[in-house]
């Protein structure tokens, strides 16, 4: 019955009727005929007349079988060999991105920042730039191609997803996971330049060494790395590994690094 998943303390209301606690547990029906109520919600005024209290009850633990896996689903994930030297640690990177949102947010001086992410790879740097810089922040999203599946960018920069908003006006941050050739980054920079926003700044998580002098300008820099091609926290191999916490060199198929 209803009213007993309340909480009514078994115990209490036997005592009252002068019945088993197992009684009032298992013929609810009985109980209420005895006390000459109809439903539920007249127990609960006749508990309170009769001060009994309604305590949570307690369910037993119930101990789950071990469950059984599939063979191949618990493979090691990335496999031996995918990933070699681990350039920076997870938490390597958190504390950067809250450096960088710190910087981001001084210099705007109260201005709502409007951050310019590049599908896929930025997806989580952005977000977690996002939650570090203080005050409104507002996104939008671009999908750009020069890679493919590829570890070394092809040269042509292709718009395969623009802009849902206008940014004329706007202080726009435009976020990279990675300046390569800087070939992307300035194209963008030009393409959105000519779109009238009230600024533009290039922000990336990781930056070639070198590729300042090359005539690249990036604003915020993350993190300086040397050329080896490398995937996690966003940066891919063929679509994967995205989704790891850290940044490491990829070494599996493909790379030119097999054995």
């Amino acid at each position: 019955m209803q009213f007993l998943a309340r909480g009514y303390a078994y115990k209490e209301i036997a005592g009252e009727l002068h019945i088993s606690a197992r009684t009032v547990e298992s013929h609810a029906s009985a109980v209420l005929r005895k006390l000459q109520l109809s439903s539920g919600h007249e127990l609960t005024h006749w508990a309170a007349r009769h001060r009994i209290v309604c305590t949570t009850p307690t369910r037993p633990r119930v101990e789950r079988p071990r469950q059984r896996y599939r063979r191949g689903v618990l493979d090691p994930y990335p496999q031996d060999g995918h990933i070699g030297e681990i350039y920076l640690t997870e938490a390597e990177i958190q504390t950067r991105v809250r450096e960088l949102g710190e910087q981001i947010a001084g210099d705007l001086a109260g201005e709502v920042p409007l951050l310019i992410t590049i599908l896929k790879g930025s997806v989580l740097f952005a977000a977690d730039l996002m939650r570090a810089i203080p005050g409104a922040v507002e996104i939008d999203f671009m999908a750009v191609s020069s890679y493919g599946d590829e570890t070394k960018s092809s040269g042509i920069v292709k718009i395969v997803k623009d802009l849902d908003e206008s940014i004329a006006g706007r202080h726009v941050i435009l976020i990279e996971d990675i300046v390569d050739s800087g070939l992307t980054m300035t194209y963008l920079l030009n393409l959105l330049g000519s779109r009238e926003p009230a600024s533009i700044r290039a922000c990336s998580l990781l930056v070639r060494e070198g590729q300042q002098a090359a005539g690249v300008t990036v604003d915020y820099i993350g993190f300086e790395i040397p050329q080896a091609f490398v995937v996690g926290y966003g940066l891919d191999y063929a679509q994967q590994f995205r989704n790891l916490p850290y940044i490491g060199v990829y070494t599996g198929p493909g790379s030119g690094a097999e054995h």
